[in-house]
């Protein structure tokens, strides 16, 4: 969420009382995708395993599919609609990159610290 409001004020997009609905959608989609990840990498031995894993390819295809559904409201009129697929674009992206690099960098340091 941090890292979307940053990119949200870096291209002049203001928080405002229609977009946001963001907030806590970008929390749901991150659980959803975290959990998946968190679930599979407990279930195999190494990062490696898991990289080689479907969930990654299934994590890919899930975010992009959401980023083309939200990204649809993009050529919406009305600047509410298109503020929402702005920022749950961005925020979809954001949220791939992060559980598919530092999630699992986080999951193996602390499988490597109970050791």
């Amino acid at each position: 969420m941090l890292s979307t409001m940053a990119a949200a004020h870096w291209t002049g997009m203001a928080l405002n009382m229609a977009n946001i609905i963001v907030i806590p959608l970008i929390f749901g989609l991150g659980v959803d995708n975290g959990s998946h990840i968190v679930e599979r990498f407990r279930s195999v031995a190494s990062v490696r395993a898991f990289y080689q894993s479907s969930t990654p390819k299934a994590a890919i295809l899930s975010s992009l599919t959401t980023m083309a559904t939200f990204g649809s409201l993009l050529f919406a009129e009305h600047r509410g609609m298109y503020s929402i697929g702005f920022l749950l674009s961005i925020a979809i992206g954001f949220l791939l990159l992060y559980s598919l690099t530092v999630l699992p960098a986080l999951l193996f340091g602390v499988k490597q610290h109970a050791k």
